[in-house]
Parts: C-alpha cells; structure tokens; sequence
C-alpha cells in the first residue's frame, strides 16, 4: 500500500501538466506557460510533457519542428513560445478575445533576462489561440503580431510541406 501511495504521488509530483486546470482557455494558457518557464531551456526535450496543453495535429507540428536540424531543411529556430532567439522569464497573462464560444485568444506578454540581469517585456503581445474540444480548452495556434507577425501553425505546415517535397 506504501508503495502504491509513493507511486501515485510521484506520478502525479512528476506530471503536473496533466492535472492542470484546462477549464477556461486563460487557465490553459496560464498553465502551460507556467510548464515552460519551470522547464526552463530544456522545453524542447520535455515537450512531450506539455501534449495535454494542445491540440493533435498542432501538438504535432511543433514536434516536427523541434525535431528537425537546419540539414532537413526546416526547423524551429527560434523559441516561439518566447518569439525570441533566448527563453522567457515570466509571461503576463493578458486580456482574451472571443470571435465563438468554442474558439478565444488570449494575448501573452514575455519578459525576458539579460545578461545584467534586467529584465524586460517587449510588445505587442503574442497570442494565443485555444479551441474549446469537450469542455477542455487546447492551445490550437500561435500568432505573432507587429511588423513581422505571422501565424505559426501555418508557418509550420508550409515548412514541413516544402522540406518534404525536397526530401521527396
């Protein structure tokens, strides 16, 4: 019985993003960006922990990314929870949108360290998309706004589409 106890409490120690409150999709958004700062710059090997937070075929893309090198002709090169060449600090949390009820974004703000040790945001904000599926709310896309703003998800699929055609 001690054991079974033990095991389920380092079950549920070592997957937290698995209990996580995905009832709203700011619960979601606030979660997973929580997972990522405690996952520090090793998010991209623990990224399999952060599946729950996603929807499939999302989740997937950005596994696809992650896993390729600059040889296979695409890959993430940048931290695009961060839209920036180094990791968060911290992330605020921000106002949310709307356009259904089974569809929000809500707008992320990261702060980022330098090397003194100060640190800053930068803005616009990145936002993030959520689709509602069965009461639970998934991360679906990721947009990033400004001058050079542009849509993750279909960055992604045009990435994998033309390193396969070349590969192929």
């Amino acid at each position: 019985m001690k054991r079974l106890l033990g095991l389920l409490f380092c079950s549920l120690f070592l997957s937290p993003c698995v209990y996580a409150d995905q009832s709203t999709a700011r619960e979601t958004t606030q979660s997973f960006f929580a997972w990522y700062v405690a996952a520090g710059d090793e998010y991209r090997e623990k990224f399999f922990e952060a599946k729950p937070y996603f929807v499939d075929d999302f989740f997937a893309l950005m596994e696809t990314g992650f896993g390729r090198t600059p040889e296979a002709e695409m890959w993430l090169d940048f931290d695009p929870f961060s839209s920036a060449q180094v990791s968060a600090i911290n992330f605020v949390i921000g106002k949310s949108t709307s356009p259904n009820p089974d569809l929000e974004t809500v707008q992320v703000i990261p702060t980022y360290d330098t090397v003194t040790g100060v640190a800053f945001s930068v803005e616009p904000p990145i936002a993030i998309e959520c689709q509602n599926l069965d009461g639970t709310w998934k991360i679906s896309n990721i947009i990033y706004s400004g001058t050079k703003g542009f849509n993750l998800k279909d960055y992604l699929l045009k990435q994998v589409e033309q390193a396969d055609d070349k590969a192929g």
